[in-house]
């Protein structure tokens, strides 16, 4: 199979299947092509979908497109390179999609401005009630991920949580830092809830960190065979909350 890439119908090469090049940047076509390459790799960088990553522009579009598109295939890995990519929405992570950074930030580093910002850094602001990152709800699938990043909320709304899992199946996190910059003490670091008898089950954490929120985590609902290894939750009123039998861990 083979495909041609065209514009102002000008032929601009014969591309072999899984050999696709973008010299069409910008284009309904253009994207086109980054989604057969996603579904067909398992594996693309953010920014081959136009995310930029320089902490001004607004990365929100492309992150999603991103997502969407290695999900629409058989899943796999979304890599982050360094930098702050800039997120003005809730991001909906849909099932078969692993996000994977180059790092963590280091809250108390990166709102230093003495400091260079390291690692990978999704810098978000939402509004009330609003996740940040919500994985998507699909118990037939599930197996989502995000590894080796900061996540930061950087508004002033009283968002609801940062990572909020939406009783989906299988997640892994490993090496994430959760928090706000610039509003402490507000909304839930990882919201882990499970409203129906379906999802929420089988979850590994690994090294999660989480500063200057509200709540460090919160696990409501039915949720069970979740491991905890490593890791900081803290919260300026709640380390933990969990609400199906009312215990409550203060800060």
């Amino acid at each position: 199979m083979s495909y041609t890439k065209t514009t102002d119908f000008a032929v601009q090469g014969v591309l072999t299947s899984k050999q696709i090049q973008r010299n069409i940047r910008g284009t309904a076509l253009d994207t086109e092509f980054d989604a057969l390459e996603a579904s067909s790799s398992g594996s693309v960088n953010v920014k081959e979908f136009g995310a930029v990553g320089d902490g001004v522009t607004d990365d929100t579009a492309a992150i999603q497109a991103a997502i969407d598109a290695v999900s629409t295939g058989s899943g796999g890995d979304l890599h982050f390179p360094a930098g702050t990519f800039v997120i003005n929405a809730p991001i909906v992570l849909a099932t078969g999609v692993n996000l994977k950074g180059s790092g963590r930030a280091h809250r108390a580093f990166y709102a230093n401005g003495a400091y260079t910002k390291n690692g990978t850094v999704l810098k978000f602001t939402v509004d009330a009630a609003e996740d940040c990152i919500a994985f998507v709800n699909t118990p037939s699938r599930g197996h989502q991920g995000i590894y080796n990043m900061s996540i930061f909320e950087a508004g002033s709304a009283a968002f609801n949580a940062i990572v909020t899992t939406n009783s989906a199946l299988h997640i892994t996190m490993e090496d994430v830092e959760l928090g706000c910059l610039n509003t402490t003490g507000r909304g839930i670091g990882l919201n882990i809830n499970r409203p129906t008898t379906a999802g929420s089950i089988y979850g590994c954490y690994r090294n999660i960190v989480t500063q200057a929120v509200h709540t460090g985590l919160k696990l409501s609902g039915d949720v069970n065979s979740l491991t905890f290894t490593g890791g900081s939750f803290s919260g300026t009123v709640y380390t933990a909350i969990i609400t199906n039998d009312g215990v409550h861990f203060p800060h």
